[in-house]
């Protein structure tokens, strides 16, 4: 099934657009992915043996899953907004001028990647709780709605509306089948409030940096100068909404290697953020 859902939206791209067009496209979701792939990989590797722990301990609940929630959606959010937003100068810089056409289906598909960030706790929580049936109901559901929306989306908008109706399709199988299951089994608890941060942060970012690519016309040589302003957004919206508190600065050097924690502690410093109480951070 989960192959199933990674292939279908690309059968309908094929059919509707052409082959020249599904290797673009493919190449375009290949490109999104990676940066999901790693995020899952190098996450679900520490969430998973965690959530474990508690569940045989029967003390997974729902303020652990939210603990986790927050802090995946902290750190990938905003870049991956930050990454959306530079698509079309990317693109062209890593793959050429033959793929620049289809950006704005990479910018698409790199913000529900960012969006949905937060089912991968939710997820891992529902491995642990061995209800991985939900999961496959979770995949037939969205390949279902990747079937249903593809063939208008992409007629109207080519392979964005294949990004599009990919997006939906993903964002409705967790709404109507992830999410309530994790909710009956006491797993489900997001802070809207911190969410709502978090993604008014990465909507700074990828304004600001979308808008410095439109006046200068997204030009390649300037690639350098939108990371660093849309960089700078980033910070400073994550400063000015609170997004990041002191005991976040404890977490973080709890589970920062030793060798690396004198540079994680001056990076934290340089940029400004909420310091905890030295006698608490030793």
């Amino acid at each position: 099934m989960t192959t199933l859902f990674q292939n279908i939206d690309k059968l309908f791209v094929l059919k509707y657009i052409g082959l020249a067009e599904l290797g673009s496209y493919a190449v375009i979701m290949l490109g999104s992915v990676i940066p999901q792939n790693i995020v899952y990989n190098s996450l679900s590797g520490a969430i998973y043996p965690f959530f474990v722990k508690f569940e045989e301990g029967g003390s997974l609940s729902g303020e652990t899953v939210a603990a986790a929630i927050r802090y995946v959606t902290v750190l990938t959010v905003p870049p991956f907004f930050l990454v959306a937003a530079l698509g079309r100068p990317l693109i062209q810089l890593l793959l050429g001028p033959a793929f620049v056409h289809d950006w704005e289906a990479f910018t698409v598909l790199m913000v529900g990647q960012a969006a949905m960030n937060y089912d991968l706790p939710i997820t891992q929580a529902l491995q642990a709780r061995k209800a991985t049936k939900t999961l496959g109901t979770q995949a037939i559901v969205s390949a279902a709605v990747i079937a249903a929306l593809s063939p208008p989306l992409i007629a109207r908008w080519l392979a964005t509306g294949a990004a599009v109706a990919y997006v939906l399709a993903r964002l409705v199988g967790f709404l109507g089948v992830a999410a309530p299951k994790a909710r009956s089994l006491g797993l489900l608890k997001i802070d809207l409030r911190e969410y709502a941060k978090t993604i008014s942060a990465a909507i700074i970012t990828f304004a600001v940096t979308l808008a410095a690519e439109v006046a200068t016309g997204f030009g390649l040589v300037l690639l350098p100068l939108y990371i660093a302003l849309g960089g700078m957004a980033m910070v400073a919206s994550l400063r000015v909404l609170r997004v990041l508190r002191a005991d976040d600065y404890i977490a973080l050097m709890e589970v920062t290697p030793a060798s690396l924690r004198g540079l994680m502690a001056r990076t934290w410093s340089l940029l400004g953020l909420p310091m905890p109480d030295p006698q608490r951070a030793q």
